[in-house]
């Protein structure tokens, strides 16, 4: 068993504890809903993916993960930074891969993205990712 929770849980703590000073959200699969392995892995590696670039890119001080299981499983990482113009960057192995994962499970993936010429305190980025249950 990959015990998702535990492990994602440490790992997020350790990646924003070390990397940066931001107040951070971290909602849970608390009623132990079971899901497949694959699922499992596959949220870890897209958790994984969208905090390493919040990390790398986004100047943010605040980040928001959250994991909702009932008929779907929904995955919202946010984060309060400098955000991006989604048409203008360059197509890496990250959003790409995360959005490829995606798509393996037959889920759909939303990137919403503000940069920073908005008012502040509405920039950011927000990943809504949504995956069916299997």
């Amino acid at each position: 068993m990959f015990h998702f929770n535990r492990r994602f849980r440490i790992y997020f703590r350790t990646r924003s504890q070390n990397s940066r000073d931001f107040d951070r959200t971290f909602w849970e699969n608390k009623d132990n809903v079971k899901l497949e392995h694959i699922q499992e892995i596959t949220l870890y590696r897209l958790c994984q993916e969208g905090l390493n670039n919040i990390v790398k890119y986004s100047s943010a001080t605040a980040v928001s993960l959250s994991i909702i299981i009932r008929q779907d499983i929904q995955l919202i990482i946010q984060d309060n930074g400098k955000g991006f113009n989604p048409a203008k960057v360059k197509q890496g192995f990250g959003l790409k891969g995360m959005k490829e994962r995606v798509d393996i499970l037959c889920g759909t993936f939303q990137l919403i993205s503000r940069e920073q010429t908005i008012s502040p305190g509405q920039n950011g980025t927000t990943i809504k990712i949504t995956l069916p249950r299997i």
